[in-house]
């Protein structure tokens, strides 16, 4: 078990380094469904949301958040294709939220186990309170690591 969660928490201290992915123009919409997508604009804004469509000189998104909320309000906006500086796709996950969770209840068991005895340990309010942070901690830290963003180069048609 401890053998387990070194490498666990090893592997999660390595670089993620994975290169750009080149998406064609027209293959927005297909590429982008279900993922979040963030986009740096020239302007310096950052906005996120859902891509819609795209036509040959812009693109539409639900945008749910912006760091310009005069310039880019939240819903459905047409933004010039040549605004775009950067393009961000992220996928949410719940692998490491159950991870973290269940790492955080099973190191309070057997530290209650280690130090406090049987099963009859692990019924007491303080040690069951420590649990359910323990496991609320993990949670925490797994919903950290299970956004898988990738950066897009948007290629021509």
């Amino acid at each position: 078990m401890r053998t387990i969660l070194v490498v666990l928490s090893s592997a999660m201290l390595l670089p993620g380094g994975v290169p750009p992915e080149a998406v064609a123009w027209s293959r927005t919409p297909e590429h982008f469904a279900g993922k979040s997508v963030a986009v740096r604009l020239r302007d310096g804004t950052k906005i996120e949301g859902v891509w819609a469509s795209v036509s040959a000189e812009s693109f539409t998104m639900k945008v749910e958040d912006t760091s310009n909320k005069k310039m880019w309000a939240k819903g459905l906006r047409t933004i010039p294709r040549s605004s775009i500086v950067k393009v961000e796709v992220s996928r949410r996950r719940i692998r490491w939220r159950i991870v973290g969770m269940v790492s955080g209840l099973y190191a309070v068991a057997g530290l209650a186990a280690a130090f406090g005895g049987g099963g009859e340990a692990m019924q007491s309010p303080p040690l069951m309170v420590a649990g359910y942070g323990a496991a609320t901690a993990g949670f925490l830290a797994g919903r950290s690591l299970d956004r898988a963003t990738r950066e897009v180069i948007l290629i021509p048609d």
